[in-house]
């Protein structure tokens, strides 16, 4: 007989309860990967008071594919954290204290496809940090503190065909920010500050169906943001309500291709101009090209775009020697020790949930828990 999936929530909690009966949480402040049993699919780390994940936490694990360090207060990740396990496919980092990515700190997922690093402090992104994140195609950055979105912030993601940006403090789009994801097909850049996209910020991104800008602080958009010959064919919704429009002749591109198979607004609202004087208060749908003054435009399609690259400058990264070996499981000290048959293990979960719901934990540290196999 052996245990299939260990749910440690109920169980651990009889043990809390035993130590200190006034607390309502488990207080794990680091991870005992070298304790995790070999056949383990999913982890579950979430709720607790984790600072740092060591390169040395996950190794010998060929069968995991979920990781989850969700509410935590996870500050540095180690270079190469996760490279000793390739095989996973979900990573979540969501509610953490993390202000950096670095290069190598997604190094060797190969087979991630999503990853959500939402509400974190993250401020800065190094060029090439999911370079070697070829397969994801869902990451999540919602909700932190990135200023601005550069060129090859996003290199390696090929496939990646969702994004959300949501709620963040970014200013501007740079060009050639998405260069390298042609697959976007939904990209969320709502509730920010930005106030300049700058031309070729998505000519390479012929796949979206729907861009949200939503909530920003544009005044224009520039005619060369999209590449004229190839544009998105499937884009049928760029939303940019809640922004300063001056609905003038800058934007005259954005309303033929509104007339022809673009919808800038949603049914339920509309976009009214901040200006210019005459037009203020006016709703984007109703304004006429004549009142843009777009007698004399050239069609959007032959617009000449000057100078803008449609190649990727953002080259390789350097790999390291990501340092696999072989875990010695000897003289791990542990708190609390549960034993038994655990070759059938598919699930770990070492989170807690009380009577009254959780908080940040309060276990002592000495009791650690240690799954052995």
């Amino acid at each position: 007989m052996y245990i299939s999936t260990v749910l440690l929530s109920s169980w651990l909690y009889s043990i809390a309860a035993q130590v200190t009966y006034d607390k309502d949480g488990l207080d794990i402040t680091s991870m005992l990967g070298y304790c995790i049993p070999i056949n383990t699919e999913e982890v579950y780390f979430d709720n607790n008071l984790i600072t740092h994940v060591s390169s040395g936490y996950f190794q010998n694990l060929p069968s995991l594919d979920v990781i989850s360090l969700k509410y935590n207060q996870i500050s540095d990740i180690d270079d190469f954290a996760f490279a000793c396990v390739s095989s996973i496919t979900k990573l979540y980092l969501y509610d953490n204290r993390l202000s950096a990515v670095r290069e190598n700190m997604f190094s060797g997922l190969s087979n991630l496809e999503t990853l959500s690093l939402s509400r974190n402090n993250i401020q800065t992104i190094e060029p090439g940090s999911f370079k070697d994140c070829s397969a994801m195609t869902y990451l999540i950055l919602g909700y932190n503190s990135l200023q601005t979105i550069s060129e090859c912030m996003f290199s390696g993601l090929h496939s990646m065909d969702r994004i959300s940006l949501r709620g963040n403090v970014i200013e501007t789009i740079g060009k050639g920010s998405f260069i390298e994801n042609p697959a976007l097909v939904n990209m969320d850049l709502s509730h920010n500050d930005i106030h300049s996209i700058e031309p070729g910020s998505f000519w390479n991104n012929t796949a979206l169906a729907k861009l949200d800008l939503d909530e920003n602080d544009l005044e224009t958009l520039p005619e060369c943001m999209f590449h004229p010959q190839k544009h998105p064919n499937d884009l049928r919704k760029m939303i940019i309500e809640r922004n300063d429009l001056q609905c003038n002749q800058s934007l005259c591109w954005l309303k033929q291709l509104d007339n022809d198979w673009l919808y800038v607004v949603d049914d339920d609202y509309d976009t009214p101009c901040a200006g210019p004087e005459a037009l203020r208060g006016r709703y984007w749908s109703t304004v006429t090209p004549e009142e843009l003054n777009c007698g004399n435009i050239v069609p959007w399609e032959n617009i000449t775009c000057g100078n803008i690259t449609e190649n990727s400058n953002c080259g390789n990264i350097k790999r390291e020697n990501l340092g696999c070996g072989n875990i010695t499981r000897e003289n791990i000290s542990c708190g609390i020790t549960v034993t038994g048959k655990f070759d059938g293990l598919r699930k770990l979960l070492v989170y807690i949930r009380s009577p009254w719901g959780f908080s940040e934990a309060h276990l002592p540290q000495a009791y650690k828990v240690c799954v052995i196999v």
